[in-house]
């Protein structure tokens, strides 16, 4: 959808508008609207735009848009059109003449009828339960209303009737002066952005001048009173005697020229609304084609004229064309013209404005201070703050800084608190944040991540992410540099199809992105594969609202949340690896997209199952919205069986599906016998094979979850293995004892020993104080830092110690004893330090083979999901 950007009217666009439209809207400059053509094979328009005289290789299609205002509405500009969709007889016959036409109907009154559609209409507008008649007032705007005489008169109605305002839309937009003295009166009114139909279905009676709303009021048998005078003296390019708001204005309704007459009348059509139906009914007849199905009888009419199957534009019709096209582009000419006279006088008013905006620009003493905290590296200095004094200096270093940097600063201060648990403060920083609408554009991704700890505020932030989607689209097209960012933060929002469209149109116009980012959204795309289908939906479930767009059946329809059946219902995330495919992408995604596309789209295809979307934008937290069935990704919590947590696992190519979370976060590193129950009465050489197996693939085959360099570790002597960890890995929280104590440990333990210690550090750390700690444990000689394959420094090991890394895992398929010092998915086969020995030396370590046996076939029965099969199997599982 293109809106031709005039002036600063996109700003006056409500956001739901642009986001929910169902489609991308695009804002195209309005200097730039003839480069459309040939861009698509059909535009339709409702009204005339600039340069449609230029339009040549695209057909257009217009729509009617009202019945009101007839000198304007079948004005000669028709003639450009390709083909009219018209509500009627009446249209038809007066636009015939200068173009093709087809009868569709009203569009938007499709389901008008429908029952409930009443009361849905009132409970939205607070109307449930009240009593009084309700008035609907509609003015039109400009010379034609007649608004400022029947104002007061018609507010005067509301201590007997409940009155509802609905404002012309260019009122809102350019009548200034009109649109201050109804809110000097503070009235509530509806404006621009507010759907008349919903309106219409909510009041009793309408009340309108010369708008085009009076024919949408009877074409929704609604009794209307016209509030007319001095009709004579406004006729001249809008209103003429044969206008159907002034010919036929004894067949709509009473015609009131006196505001002390008002109060009268309504009583009177209150008391017997039918006085005028039947000739309402004649009218409408002679206006509409009725019976519904006018979307899609003009639906099907554009794609007949994209087909090139329309009804053919006839000789007569080009030949008013032609000479339209050329009479409006003489009215240019003589505009530049006059331009150009005036140009003098512009020039020397530009330079006044100039002189006036720099004087104004004047920097004060609050400005320069303001540049300067945007160029200060905030968050490094916060973490000096907190280094330094602790976490709480930090805060009120940020909460300093939040005054002259308020997104910035306060970005970092929700980050702050977030992970230092301070959940009140936290929840009081966002709120303050998403208060400031498209302004966090710049923070949308950390904003994004955080605000999974807050549900709470889950309506706040879909309004500020609804604002900054809109004012994405709105600054799209202004420059090729707001293009790329634009596209770019159509990804980081994962709006996906905003993306994807601004893409194909920017191509046919001639704006380009540079290829990394379209390979990456080609890339978001394909790992979505069938999934795609449900990131707007799930882009509308995070909304707080009471209807879910959830799926049944692989059909898409809408429940309200207290209706879900919760037995049956499975809230299904779309995780970061998705949407990945930048900077932070990495080898293991490749395995959760498999797994998750599987499972998901086998859940999609079950009948029995109402599927909602849902976006996970942290790594680690996401909140269902119902009590359902929930599974999301790297997640953790208490014991529950309606949720799944899905992880990829130690062994690549696996992921594990457990009630609890993952690693040592599983359920069965509490509950022992689980792994016990799942073993018993399995046939030993079934446990062998299973192990083998593995063994095979992991050991033989050298396959690792990380790439491995093809360095060989080679020791003259015998070793034991320490492998290392990330220390911010949600996993070191685990630990009974931690890393580099543990490290510490071993290294002075086999010091002066025949036994040498070996170390790998974890390719994803970038800790200062482990690399200093190992630089200082190689200089003394306690221990061997290397980087050779994970298997290599397995296969001559003695032992291998960690606090609960993978490589533990992988060191009991090398079938080596394992000592680890943290809870771990595999601890059921360790030996566990809860607290450090004097010397590792003497401890008791074996490799306990029974239960290494039986763990390997809790994990791969039980607890790891990697065959697609075996997925589709979980999947397609009755809910128990």
């Amino acid at each position: 959808m293109i809106v031709e950007a005039r002036g600063n009217h996109p700003r006056a666009f409500d956001d739901a508008l642009l986001t929910e439209a169902g489609v991308p809207v695009f804002f195209w400059p309005r200097g730039r609207m003839k480069e459309l053509d040939g861009v698509f094979d059909v535009l339709v328009c409702q009204t005339v735009f600039t340069h449609i005289e230029a339009i040549q290789k695209s057909k257009i299609a217009m729509v009617q848009y009202g019945l009101a205002k007839e000198p304007h509405n079948y004005g000669d500009w028709r003639a450009f059109a390709d083909l009219c969709l018209v509500y009627g007889p009446y249209s038809a016959e007066r636009i015939a003449p200068l173009c093709p036409v087809k009868q569709v109907g009203h569009p938007r009154f499709d389901g008008f009828f429908e029952p409930g559609r009443r009361e849905a209409a009132r409970r939205k507008l607070g109307l449930e339960g009240e009593t009084r008649p309700t008035l609907l007032y509609v003015p039109t705007w400009g010379d034609l209303s007649t608004q400022d005489q029947f104002l007061d008169a018609v507010l005067a109605l509301s201590d007997e009737y409940t009155v509802l305002l609905k404002l012309h839309h260019n009122t809102t937009l350019v009548e200034r002066g009109r649109r201050a003295r109804v809110e000097a009166r503070h009235v509530q009114y509806f404006g621009a952005n507010d759907d008349l139909v919903e309106l219409l279905a909510a009041s009793d009676v309408v009340l309108s001048d010369y708008s085009g709303a009076i024919f949408d009021a009877l074409l929704a048998r609604k009794p209307v009173v016209l509030l007319q005078s001095e009709s004579e003296s406004r006729f001249g390019e809008k209103l003429d005697e044969d206008s159907l708001e002034y010919a036929a204005r004894h067949r709509i309704g009473p015609v009131i020229d006196d505001p002390d007459a008002l109060r009268g009348a309504i009583a009177e059509i209150v008391r017997d609304p039918s006085r005028f139906a039947e000739e309402n009914d004649a009218l409408v007849r002679e206006l509409y084609v009725e019976g519904g199905s006018a979307v899609r009888r003009s639906a099907a009419a554009l794609r007949a004229l994209a087909d090139g199957k329309g009804p053919k534009v006839q000789k007569r019709h080009l030949t008013m064309r032609k000479r339209v096209r050329a009479e409006r582009r003489a009215s240019i000419r003589a505009k530049v013209v006059a331009l150009d006279q005036r140009k003098p006088l512009e020039r020397l008013w530009a330079r006044f404005r100039k002189r006036v905006r720099q004087l104004v620009k004047r920097p004060s003493l609050k400005a320069r201070f303001k540049r300067y905290v945007e160029r200060l590296p905030i968050k490094r200095l916060a973490t000096r703050v907190r280094d330094a004094f602790g976490p709480r200096a930090a805060q009120r270093f940020l909460r300093f800084m939040s005054r002259a940097a308020p997104q910035r600063a306060g970005t970092w201060k929700l980050d702050l608190e977030t992970r230092q648990g301070w959940f009140d403060d936290g929840r009081e920083t966002l709120a303050v944040l998403l208060s400031s609408g498209s302004s966090l554009m710049p923070h949308l991704a950390p904003i994004q991540r955080l605000s999974a700890f807050y549900p709470e505020l889950r309506g706040e932030l879909a309004t500020a992410r609804r604002a900054i989607r809109a004012q994405n689209l709105r600054r799209a097209f202004g420059s090729p540099a707001s293009f790329v960012a634009a596209v770019k933060k159509a990804i980081e929002g994962r709006w996906i199809g905003d993306a994807r469209a601004l893409v194909n149109f920017g191509r046919r116009v001639g704006f380009t992105v540079p290829k990394n980012v379209t390979k990456r959204l080609v890339a978001i795309e394909r790992s979505l594969g069938p999934l795609r289908k449900l990131v707007a939906p799930a882009q509308a479930n995070e909304d707080s609202g009471p209807i879910l767009q959830c799926f049944r059946g692989g059909k898409r329809i809408a429940i309200a949340e207290d209706e879900l059946p919760l037995d049956t219902t499975v809230e299904i995330f779309l995780p970061t690896p998705f949407f990945a495919f930048d900077e932070t992408e990495k080898a293991i995604y490749g395995v959760v997209r498999e797994n998750l596309r599987s499972f998901y789209e086998a859940l999609l295809s079950r009948e029995d199952l109402t599927i909602v979307p849902r976006l996970q934008f942290n790594w680690r937290h996401a909140v269902p919205r119902t009590r359902a069935w929930a599974v999301s990704y790297h997640t953790r919590g208490d014991y529950e069986p309606k949720r799944i947590h899905v992880q990829e696992s130690t062994l690549f190519g696996h992921c594990s599906f457990d009630h609890q979370g993952y690693a040592g976060f599983a359920a069965h590193v509490d509950r022992p016998e689980l792994v016990e129950e799942a073993a018993r009465g399995v046939p030993l050489e079934t446990l062998e094979q299973n192990f083998a197996e593995l063994k095979t693939r992991y050991v033989v085959e050298g396959i690792s979850k990380y790439a491995q360099s093809a360095e060989v570790f080679e020791c003259d002597g015998p070793y034991v293995f320490v492998a290392l960890q990330v220390t911010t890995d949600e996993v070191a929280q685990l630990a009974f004892v931690d890393m580099l104590s543990l490290l510490e440990a071993v290294a002075r333990s086999y010091a002066g020993s025949g036994t040498k210690v070996v170390v790998k550090r974890h390719p994803y750390c970038t800790s200062p104080k482990v690399a200093d700690t190992l630089a200082r444990f190689e200089a003394e000689g306690l221990a061997i830092i290397s980087n050779a394959s994970i298997h290599s420094l397995i296969r001559g090991a003695e032992r291998v110690y960690t606090v609960n890394s993978g490589v533990g895992l992988e060191s009991l398929l090398h079938e080596k004893p394992v000592v680890v010092s943290g809870k771990c998915e595999y601890m059921y086969a360790t030996t566990v330090l809860r607290d450090l020995p004097e010397d590792l030396r003497t401890l008791d370590a074996p490799f306990q083979r029974d239960r290494v046996l039986a763990l390997f076939w809790y994990l791969r029965s039980r607890l790891w999901v990697a065959p697609l099969e075996a997925i589709t199997a979980r999947a397609a599982a009755p809910v128990d």
